[in-house]
């Protein structure tokens, strides 16, 4: 009996210390239509007086945003005073239980930032969720609470049964992971075992059937550059628009953005192949491999570089070749958007200026 007892009471300590290590995070959307949606963090404070921020900038996008314009109708349980741009101290105790609380203001479509309106929900990490100086190596648990006539959320993190609650092992994990919570239509393939789930938001006129095959053709021809798969399942987020493109890659995850009549047109779709290359291809080059200033981050700060013009530069040519090599493009076309790639480099005068390693520092004042 003493033995158990010192076991149950072990393991119901441990379980203590598990849950006091959360940081926990509700998300809800009471007016989507109004381009808001409420976030609350609670958490057990670990230190005196507990610090929260907000990041000021997104892995992979190296500009300084400042998330935090975007915050409004901020609360909390605890007495708190701004002490910087992007943190707000709490008067709280080490031990105490927090609840920190604002809305985000989200109307902004890109691959980046939040955009939020009566159909869906696109949610950028860094730009949604604030941090707990100090607790950043806690676990973090996300809750997503659907509006009325809203039925499905897609996130690269690990998902609880009903898919509506994420956890993730760290703040870096989270910050790395966006966020699709709507009606979007899903479809998926396996490679290598690994599921490959594509969210499909918003009106398009894309083959789905076709798009799985090609989409898997082209994950497949990258992974052969690679040897080997990094990750238990993966997510494209595409996002489609009137005009537009681009992409951001994540850990795990990646968000495409697509012009939504574009797939029946032959280049465009072709465009389409080399940006799912380009993203995917960074699930190695940026994402595992990588120079120490990028990652772990400092969410407040740049984080500066002399080798995006590498883990850029080297994917993009890339992206084009594995179009040829996964038979999208023939050995002449390839070699004509090679040319042009080249032709429009050489014709910038910034070739005569700064070296590679001077423009991949600058990227954080001149690149956007």
């Amino acid at each position: 009996m003493k033995i158990k007892s010192i076991l149950f009471s072990s393991l119901f300590l441990l379980l203590q210390i598990n849950t006091m290590s959360q940081i926990n995070y509700t998300v809800e959307f009471k007016n989507p239509e109004n381009h808001y949606c409420h976030v609350i963090v609670d958490f057990t404070a670990k230190q005196d007086n507990p610090v929260v921020g907000m990041p000021v900038w997104a892995p992979g996008s190296y500009l300084v945003r400042e998330f935090s314009k975007s915050m409004e109708q901020l609360k909390s349980n605890a007495e708190f005073k701004k002490i910087r741009k992007n943190q707000w101290q709490l008067k709280a105790k080490k031990g105490d239980k927090c609840s920190f609380s604002y809305a985000i203001y989200g109307n902004e479509v890109s691959v980046r930032t939040n955009m939020i309106d009566e159909s869906h929900a696109f949610l950028s990490p860094t730009a949604t969720f604030v941090y707990i100086k100090g607790q950043e190596t806690d676990g973090h648990k996300v809750k997503v609470i659907l509006p009325q006539g809203w039925s499905k959320v897609a996130c690269g993190l690990q998902e609880t049964a009903n898919s509506l609650s994420f956890s993730a092992s760290n703040y870096d994990i989270l910050a790395d992971a966006p966020v699709e919570v709507g009606n979007h239509e899903e479809f998926s393939f396996d490679v290598q075992g690994v599921k490959h789930r594509v969210a499909m938001v918003g009106e398009n006129n894309a083959d789905y059937k076709q798009l799985a095959a090609d989409m898997k053709k082209m994950v497949e021809t990258t992974i052969d550059v690679w040897g080997t798969l990094p990750v238990k399942k993966y997510l494209f987020i595409v996002e489609h628009v009137e005009s537009g493109g681009g992409g951001l890659e994540h850990l795990n995850s990646t968000v495409l953005m697509m012009s939504r009549n574009n797939y029946s047109k032959p280049d465009k779709y072709v465009n389409f192949m080399s940006l799912v290359a380009h993203e995917y291809f960074h699930l190695w080059n940026v994402k595992r491999l990588r120079p120490k200033e990028l990652g772990p981050f400092d969410y407040d700060n740049e984080n500066y570089t002399e080798l995006l013009w590498f883990f850029e530069g080297f994917t993009a040519y890339y992206d084009e070749l594995l179009l040829w090599r996964a038979g999208f493009v023939t050995e002449e076309e390839y070699l004509k958007r090679l040319a042009v790639n080249v032709e429009r480099t050489e014709n910038r005068p910034g070739v005569r200026v700064q070296t590679l390693a001077e423009a991949s520092y600058d990227a954080w004042i001149k690149a956007y």
